[in-house]
């Protein structure tokens, strides 16, 4: 027999009969986390909705990669269509000399 205990029942592949498992094994998700503080509570809770958000976007797109790969494509090139629009000042003097310095009177 293993001297380590499984995390969760569900991971485990002992039988129910097993006398050892103690009823903390079987408390709800509040039961566990009742000793936290509220911070640590709601550090619990928000990263259980980002794990549950991010796994459901996971397999979205891995369900429709197409779409997803068209959509994502299809914003790069809207967002980037401003920059052909952008001047790109090389003048090290407009760069470095304020309005009216000496480097402008010259």
């Amino acid at each position: 027999m293993s001297k380590f205990r499984p995390l969760s029942r569900r991971h485990s592949s002992s039988s129910s009969s097993s006398s050892s498992s103690s009823g903390a094994d079987r408390k709800s998700a509040s039961d566990r986390h009742s000793h936290l503080n509220l911070v640590d509570r709601v550090g619990v809770g928000l990263e259980l909705r980002l794990t549950r958000f991010f796994t459901a976007w996971g397999v979205f797109c891995a369900e429709y990669p197409l779409p997803v790969i068209v959509l994502g494509f299809s914003a790069a090139v809207a967002l980037c269509t401003g920059a052909q629009f952008l001047d790109v000042t090389t003048d090290p003097v407009k760069l470095w000399v304020g309005p009216g310095g000496l480097g402008c009177r010259w």
